[in-house]
Formats: C-alpha cells, structure tokens, sequence
C-alpha cells in the first residue's frame, strides 16, 4: 500500500505511489490524509477499514454530490443540494460512520418551518449515507434506523368562488397567469414553470417534454391545452422565444426572471398570510365573505383541475392520461377529492333517489 510521508524541500505532504512516481497531497497532515482518500476511491479499490472510519460527512457528502450531478436530473440534483449542502457545512468535520443519529434528529428540529420539508430533508440525507453503502465507502448507515414520516396526502381543493378570489387577490399579471395555467391544465408545477417555446406543439395545441417525471418508458410528457392556454402561451412565447415563457414579478438586468421552485412557494405562503390576515380583521358574521385558503399551495391547483374533471364526467382513465399517469391509482388515491365538493353530492343524491 502506498504510503504518505512528509517531503521537506517542498513543505509538503507526498504519497510515493511507485519507485518512479510520487502525488502531492497538500500542505498539512488533514489535507493529505483527505487527498489519500480520494486517491483510494479513484483507484477502484475499497477504502481500507481504518481509511473507511476517518471518512468525513463532507467527503462523503462531496462524492455523493458529484455522483448525482452527473447520473441525476438537474431537478434532482438541485433537491440533494437543498438539504446536504447545509446539512455538511454543519456536521462536515464529523466522522460519516460514527455519525449520530441523534444530532441529525436535533438538527431537523432546529428548523422549525420545514412540514413537509422534514420529510425530504429525511429522505435527501438517508440517501447520501445509503448511497455511500452501497459504493462500499460505508460498512454501514448510521441513519438507517431514523424513521421518515408518512407523506402528507393533499387533501385541499378549491370551489368555483375560491378561485374567483384567488385571481382578484393576485396583483401582479404574471403570477395570476402562472396560476391561470395550472387551473386550466392540471400540470405540474413546475413543468409550467420550466416550460419554454421549444416545448409546444407547431400547431400551438399542446405542450411535449422530452423528460417525463414518472414514466421510464421514453415516452414524453404531453399537455393538452384549452383555447385560453393556447392563447396565453402564443402571447407569452412572442415576450420569450428562449428560456421558459412563465416568468416572475422578480428582473435582473431589466430582464423578468423565470419561476423557482422557492419562489413559487414563497407566493403562495404569501397569499395565505393575506387571506388570513384579511379574516382575522372580520367579525365573525362576516368572515364567510374571504375564504379560508389554510394550505393552498401550487400542488392544490393541479389537484382541483383533476376533481373538477371528474365531477365533470370525465373518465378516470382520461383524467390520469390529462395528468401525465400511466394508471388511474395515483388518481383514485391521490387526486379524487370529489367528497369535499358538497353541493355536488347533495344533487348526486337526488339524482340516485329520482327526487330532482
């Protein structure tokens, strides 16, 4: 096995490879020992056990990153960095086998804002030490027994009078549009956000990306659009032949800038504190007249775009295929809130006993 050994004519830290061949590791005895590793890890070979115990949660965490930035999707890529980058800027130095388990747990508590986002944070962090199990650069995972929560099933929609206001709330043109496009297609919300001229139809008809979020098969993502969506996007395609045509309220250099995915959460968290606050400044007789919209997000558009249409008649197996799903079980599970639209279920009930 190559050794490290101190070279004093260059003040610096060398690894002899072979009689003909030597590798500058660094400066101090913690650079060469980080270089060594690395060196280990791009030979192929496994990391020797005691090799393996020094491996720090920021190497671990640098390899991972550079793995995934390569064999990942950017979308992917950019959500292991939402939550490991900082996760490794506090626990970088700590040794990644004997990591506790317990500052983990402390360290997500400390971010009192994150609901969902716990979750993720969860599952980002468990599979950066997995991954390094499974490249033999762990024995094994100090976080395997930490617990991620069930999901959260989005159980929200919005009635006819809900939305009414959600456009009248909405200031700025370019995030009422942005919403108007999730109403009226059902997408993803980021799908909206990334879209750009190269991804619709010569005929203006429907949206087609390459990449698919949850079909494997190659084939692409298509969204069909209504005569007004048609309308929107050949407007906004004239504003921006390049880059996405959904662009925010925010500009650099005069230009407006495209919709993050923190961004987009950010107005919505926004809206929700107006209608809230709104209400707060009503009697009680009167606060039917502002709807309460606790737990809209962008996700609740796409979810009442789909229980409108099967309220509407349209078949389940149609609706899966509007949203992008090779099966109507995400739908049942998932999209179906058909029980919380009242009224409609009161007629439905007349309609079954014959009393119109």
């Amino acid at each position: 096995m190559p050794k490290i050994w101190f070279r004093k004519d260059k003040q610096a830290y060398y690894l002899q490879i072979d009689r003909k061949h030597q590798k500058r590791l660094g400066k101090t005895k913690a650079e060469a020992e980080i270089a060594y590793r690395q060196w280990l890890i791009d030979q192929g070979g496994d990391l020797p056990r005691d090799e393996r115990l020094k491996l720090t949660v920021a190497e671990v965490g640098q390899q991972f990153l550079d793995h995934a930035q390569v064999h990942t999707k950017p979308k992917s890529y950019e959500f292991y960095c939402y939550f490991i980058v900082p996760f490794v800027e506090r626990f970088g130095s700590a040794q990644a086998a004997d990591f506790s388990p317990l500052a983990f747990i402390k360290w997500l508590d400390e971010h009192k804002g994150w609901k969902g986002a716990r979750r993720n944070a969860i599952v980002a962090i468990k599979r950066l030490f997995n991954w390094a199990v499974s490249n033999r650069l762990l024995t094994d995972s100090p976080l395997k027994l930490v617990k991620r929560p069930p999901k959260k099933k989005r159980n929200r929609v919005m009635d006819a009078a809900e939305r009414a206001f959600l456009y009248q709330a909405i200031r700025d043109e370019q995030f009422r549009e942005y919403c108007f496009a999730l109403l009226e297609t059902g997408a993803r919300p980021m799908e909206v956000a990334s879209l750009a001229a190269t991804n619709v139809s010569r005929d203006g008809s429907k949206w087609v990306f390459d990449e698919h979020k949850t079909d494997h098969t190659g084939e692409a993502r298509i969204v069909y659009l209504t005569p007004p969506v048609q309308d929107l996007t050949k407007k906004l395609m004239a504003l921006y032949p390049d880059g996405p045509i959904f662009r925010s309220t925010r500009k650099f250099s005069g230009v407006r800038k495209p919709w993050t995915r923190n961004g987009i959460r950010c107005r919505f968290k926004r809206l929700r504190d107006k209608f809230q606050a709104l209400r707060k400044k009503l009697p009680p007789e009167r606060k039917h007249e502002i709807p309460d919209l606790t737990g809209l997000t962008s996700y609740v558009l796409r979810h009442t775009f789909t229980t409108q249409a099967l309220l509407n008649g349209v078949p389940v197996s149609v609706v899966s295929a509007l949203l992008g799903h090779k099966s109507i079980k995400m739908v049942d599970e998932h999209y179906n809130h058909s029980d919380q639209v009242t009224e409609h279920l009161k007629e439905a009930a007349k309609k079954a006993t014959g009393r119109d």
